[in-house]
């Protein structure tokens, strides 16, 4: 457990610091919003890479939407809600699971952080760092 807590403590550090250090030059912020379209290339565990997409809600739901052929994945919804810096993942078809992430937003890139999920299929498609549609 404790290893698990320090690379989670690792990942969040390189993932602010990948964030802050990239071409853009605004900084992080929480008052960014991360209501809008994020894109990412996504690497299952068979070895197929595939892009997604994840639509970001206004009303507190997402719709992780596949842009590329991806055997074997769907398209999928889900309800969340925000406390600050976190995201908990509440109503998710897929999963019968709640998840909770982390998340740090720029002007061009989210990062999702996972702090407690279960659902692995949930966890391996949203974590990570998204670019900005």
């Amino acid at each position: 457990m404790k290893n698990h807590k320090t690379l989670l403590a690792i990942t969040f550090v390189l993932a602010l610091l990948f964030i802050t250090n990239c071409e853009d030059s605004d900084p992080v912020s929480s008052e960014i919003s991360i209501y809008t379209s994020w894109v990412k290339d996504i690497t299952d565990t068979q070895g197929v890479t595939f892009t997604a997409e994840l639509k970001i809600n206004e009303n507190n739901s997402y719709d992780f939407i596949l842009l590329t052929d991806a055997p074997e994945h769907t398209n999928s919804t889900a309800q969340f809600i925000i406390d600050s810096d976190k995201i908990t993942i509440t109503v998710d078809a897929d999963c019968e699971v709640i998840g909770v992430y982390e998340y740090v937003v720029s002007p061009n890139k989210l990062a999702l952080i996972e702090l407690n999920d279960q659902c692995a299929g949930r966890l391996a498609a949203i974590q990570g760092v998204w670019k900005k549609k």
